[in-house]
């Protein structure tokens, strides 16, 4: 449709991304990224293409909605950022090798970081 967010909701810009968790071999660690996220950064983009930003996590269990309050876990991802959007990344313990205690993990990483698990789907 060209516009930057996925829906409107009571006149609310929605955002939706969804990240699929992995084994990240170099950090010893699972991973989920969010890619392309159009969101307020200092030096990068002066406002947000949205109002309320919804995390998808795909996982082996099924898929976890995290409401996402704009500030944790966001990196640049070069020159272009103003353009592409930023990258949001998180990850478990270092050597955590369960996917199950890691999903664990990285949900409550984010909700205690100030974001919300809102729902889950489980297979």
């Amino acid at each position: 449709s060209g516009l930057p967010y996925d829906w409107l909701r009571d006149d609310q810009r929605v955002e939706c991304k969804h990240g699929k968790m992995f084994w990240n071999k170099q950090a010893y660690a699972w991973e989920v990224n969010f890619s392309g996220v159009k969101i307020a950064h200092p030096d990068v983009r002066s406002d947000s293409s949205f109002d309320d930003l919804l995390l998808a996590i795909f996982s082996p269990r099924g898929i976890h909605v995290i409401r996402h309050h704009g500030k944790y876990a966001i990196h640049r991802v070069g020159v272009r950022g103003h353009l592409y959007g930023l990258r949001i990344c998180v990850q478990s313990s270092r050597g955590m090798l369960d996917v199950n205690e890691a999903l664990t993990f990285i949900i409550n990483k984010l909700e205690s970081n100030g974001c919300k698990h809102i729902a889950s789907v489980l297979w």
